[in-house]
């Protein structure tokens, strides 16, 4: 089984398992975890540091900042008081051709989620991993327009960057060009292409991210600034927050 397989499977285990061990009851475990069912990898001591290390030593280097996002995501469950669901999340990187698969459902209707992604109110309140926030200075979206916006993080520091969006068919997909920028609005290119799709399915909405780059080295430095955590987490707050406001309702 492929490293990044098995350390989907951890993460999920992880989650599932946060109601049923406790600190107090951590069990050891030794040996490489490629050889193991998926019911041993449940076992992990996740929560101490010697556990850590050897989950990252057994998964590779390249998951290293994976499983630290992951055990961030962890907190956030335990201070939201929230377990995962049987929703898809699917996270596929394509080496070959330069390009990152995701793959989403969401129990919310369709209109719902097309605002979240595409209304700057609501992008805001999701659209970074804490404890950075994100501050959308202009956006205007129709075809030629733009978001540009800040991460901030907890120190006041800001990490710009451009969306512009090259094609869009309302609640139904929109294409744009995604680029680190300047304080001044000058994209850094190359940028990534994004194409996302929506469509609702027996109450449940379906999100497909396709992400290409334009080169290798462009893709993999973006995994290896925490990419696939990031925005783990911030599809986990997604998911939050779309419960949240269809209660508004």
């Amino acid at each position: 089984m492929p490293d990044s397989r098995i350390a989907a499977k951890i993460a999920t285990c992880f989650l599932l398992l946060l109601r049923h061990i406790s600190m107090s009851k951590a069990l050891t475990y030794q040996g490489s975890l490629q050889t193991q069912t998926f019911q041993r990898l449940c076992l992990i001591p996740y929560f101490t540091t010697k556990g850590l290390r050897v989950i990252q030593t057994a998964v590779g280097k390249e998951n290293r900042s994976y499983f630290i996002n992951q055990l961030n995501l962890i907190n956030l469950y335990q201070k939201n008081d929230i377990m995962p669901n049987s929703l898809l999340f699917d996270f596929t990187v394509d080496k070959a051709s330069k390009t990152i698969f995701i793959n989403k459902e969401f129990a919310a209707e369709l209109l719902l989620v097309w605002d979240a992604f595409t209304k700057q109110e609501i992008l805001d309140q999701w659209w970074a991993p804490k404890p950075w926030v994100s501050r959308t200075k202009t956006m205007n979206f129709e075809v030629g327009g733009r978001r540009f916006y800040a991460m901030v993080g907890p120190e006041g520091q800001e990490h710009w960057s451009l969306e512009q969006y090259t094609s869009i068919s309302p609640k139904t997909n929109y294409k744009m060009l995604n680029a680190f920028a300047d304080a001044d609005e000058n994209p850094a290119l190359p940028g990534s292409q994004w194409d996302l799709t929506f469509r609702e399915e027996d109450g449940i909405t379906k999100l497909s991210i396709t992400i290409f780059h334009e080169s290798l080295a462009q893709m993999e430095q973006m995994m290896e600034m925490g990419f696939q955590g990031g925005i783990t987490m911030t599809l986990t707050y997604l998911t939050t927050l779309l419960s949240d406001l269809a209660n508004q309702k």
